[in-house]
């Protein structure tokens, strides 16, 4: 196939590329900040060979001066990585010289509202309260980008719609794992949280850029949204046990009440209480035969990633 990426040069994009490039021919879009040329300079995982299926070009996705100065061609699939907000699937699509027969859009299971006590599919309804700061922006944002993609698609291409939950692995640049990994490395001791409640779901990065792919010109994903992430159910307790696993240390729980560590402000990364908590399920992904990783081995992976990154 032929591929064009929007964004694709930081961790799910950058794993992403690395899969379809295997096989595929692909062409990144985004504004040159982390090329993925520089990766086998650096030591990367990218060969030579990979490196010759991808074309890099410099531009912003919303400079749409650039976008029609695109060299005219067709592709297969279009992977949007990096749209957060209204208007910027339309202008993409309105502006660039190009032709495609599929546009697949990485979105989030945050677009689903909230406290619905569901277990949540993809035909949950979306979110309409608006929590304000970044997260609110975030959540808006990408629920605007869905209902736009939907839109702006009839009659023109098809659709796919992909919602992972919490993202995991190497070259990680949110504040999850890593968050355990430098207070495990530094401290000997991770925040716990005694009376925690919570429980979340995890997707490993590889998993899911193998299930980009998977999806890419693939009919049965065609005007679906599609969840992305393991069926099972982690807490705060588990996730410590599994760290302990995979990091081979001792590390000590500096135990604190959740009451304490909200009044304190420590941002822990999942959700505190069952109350915050939701549930997403997967079985579409799984009917379209996407596989997840055992998250020992997938955090396994990660942290001995994580142990060669440069201090």
């Amino acid at each position: 196939m032929k591929i064009l990426v929007i964004g694709g040069s930081y961790f799910l994009g950058r794993a992403f590329v690395e899969a379809a490039s295997r096989i595929d021919e692909v062409t990144l879009i985004n504004r040159g900040n982390k090329p993925i040329g520089d990766n086998i300079i650096s030591g990367g995982s990218f060969g030579y060979e990979q490196l010759s299926r991808i074309t890099e070009i410099v531009a912003d996705r919303h400079d749409e001066e650039a976008l029609r100065n695109l060299a005219k061609d067709e592709y297969d699939v279009v992977v949007d990585f990096c749209a957060y907000s209204a208007d910027d699937i339309r202008l993409f699509v309105d502006n660039a010289n190009v032709s495609f027969k599929q546009y697949i859009y990485i979105s989030t299971t945050d677009v689903y509202m909230r406290g619905t006590g569901a277990f949540l599919d993809e035909t949950a309804p979306y979110e309409t309260k608006d929590y304000g700061g970044e997260a609110g922006l975030y959540i808006l944002g990408k629920i605007a980008a869905e209902q736009e993609l939907k839109e702006i698609s009839k009659d023109r291409f098809a659709y796919t719609i992909i919602r992972p939950a919490f993202i995991y692995g190497p070259n990680n640049y949110a504040p999850r794992e890593g968050i355990y990994f430098n207070w495990i490395k530094k401290a000997g001791q991770i925040i716990h949280p005694l009376d925690s409640t919570g429980y979340f779901q995890m997707v490993y990065v590889k998993d899911l850029a193998w299930a980009v792919l998977k999806l890419c010109g693939n009919e049965s994903a065609f005007e679906e949204c599609i969840n992305i992430c393991d069926s099972e159910k982690l807490t705060y307790d588990a996730f410590a046990q599994i760290l302990g696993q995979v990091t081979r240390v001792d590390f000590a729980k500096a135990g604190l009440r959740v009451e304490e560590i909200n009044e304190r402000g420590i941002p822990l990364p999942f959700p505190l209480t069952e109350e915050e908590s939701e549930y997403y399920v997967n079985t579409k992904s799984e009917s379209l035969g996407i596989e997840y990783t055992d998250i020992v081995k997938g955090m396994t992976e990660t942290y001995d990633a994580w142990l060669k990154e440069p201090v």
